[in-house]
C-alpha cells in the first residue's frame, strides 16, 4: 500500500509493532516508504519500534537505497546511525546506495561523503563492472547532472582512492559491446540487464527513463567510434 504524506504520519503512530515489518506486493516495509515522504523523527520512531533498517524489497534495495533515491540527506544520516548495511548490494545491478548515489547527480555530495565516512567501499564494482565514480563520470559526459556538484563528488572520491573505470568494466567496453550491438542490430532489443536498470530508475524518476534511453545509445556510438580511432592508430 502506497501512502500520501498526510496520511502515513497517523499511521505510522498506530501500527503496532506486530505489523511494522509488514511488506506490500512490491516487498517494501513501512520503513522503505518512510525514508522517501517523512521526516528523519518519523524515520527514527519506527526504528525505535522494531523496523528493520536493513529489510530488502524484492529488487534488493534497502531503506538507505530508498533515501538516496529520495536525496534525504537527513534520512540517510539516520539509517547509517541506526546501523543500515552501507555496502548492500541490489539483487539484479548489484548497486549499493553510493553506486546509486551517484547515478543520481542531484543527490549532492553531501550524501556521498557521509556513505563514504560510515564506510562505503569507494571501488566496489557492481555487476556490470563499474564503479560508483564511473556514474559520475557518466553522468557528466551526457550532462545528466549539475556540474558543479559533480565536481565536488568526483574531487572527494579522488581523494579518497576513487577510480573511473575498473579493469572488468575497459574489458566490457571492448568485449561485451559488441555483444550489445549484436543485441540491439540483431535482434531489436537492449541488453536484459540494461533494461532492467532503466525500469528500476523509471521506477523511482520517470522523468530520467528519456535520458536513460539516450544515454545507452550515444555511449554505444561513443564507443564504437572510441575503437574505430584506435585500430586507425595502431595500423598508421
Amino acid at each position: 500500500m502506497k501512502f500520501s504524506k498526510e496520511s502515513f504520519s497517523k499511521f505510522c503512530k498506530e501500527v503496532s509493532s506486530k505489523d511494522i515489518n509488514k511488506r506490500n506486493e512490491e516487498g517494501e516495509t513501512i520503513l522503505h516508504q518512510a525514508v522517501e515522504i517523512s521526516n528523519y523523527k518519523t524515520v527514527r520512531f519506527l526504528i525505535k519500534k522494531g523496523a528493520e533498517v536493513n529489510a530488502r524489497d524484492k529488487n534488493g534495495y534497502t531503506p538507505l537505497h530508498c533515501a538516496v533515491f529520495a536525496k534525504s540527506l537527513e534520512n540517510v544520516k539516520v539509517l547509517l546511525r541506526e546501523g543500515a548495511e552501507v555496502n548492500a548490494t541490489q539483487y539484479v545491478t548489484g548497486c549499493t546506495p553510493l553506486h546509486s548515489a551517484c547515478k543520481i547527480g542531484g543527490a549532492g555530495v553531501e550524501i556521498i561523503k557521509e556513505l563514504v565516512k560510515a564506510g562505503a567501499e569507494v571501488n566496489q564494482l557492481n555487476k556490470y563492472g563499474a564503479t560508483p565514480m564511473y556514474y559520475i563520470w557518466e553522468s557528466e559526459k551526457y550532462c545528466l547532472c549539475d556540474s558543479k556538484e559533480s565536481e565536488k563528488a568526483s574531487k572527494f572520491l579522488r581523494e579518497k582512492g576513487g577510480i573511473t573505470k575498473s579493469r572488468e568494466l575497459t574489458c566490457y567496453g571492448i568485449e561485451g559491446l559488441v555483444g550489445e550491438i549484436a543485441d540491439m542490430l540483431n535482434g531489436s532489443y537492449m541488453p536484459e540487464l540494461k533494461i532492467i536498470e532503466i525500469g528500476e530508475i523509471r521506477k523511482r524518476d520517470k522523468s530520467l527513463i528519456k535520458e536513460e534511453c539516450e544515454n545507452l545509445a550515444s555511449k554505444i556510438m561513443s564507443q564504437v567510434n572510441e575503437m574505430i580511432d584506435e585500430v586507425v592508430k595502431r595500423k598508421a
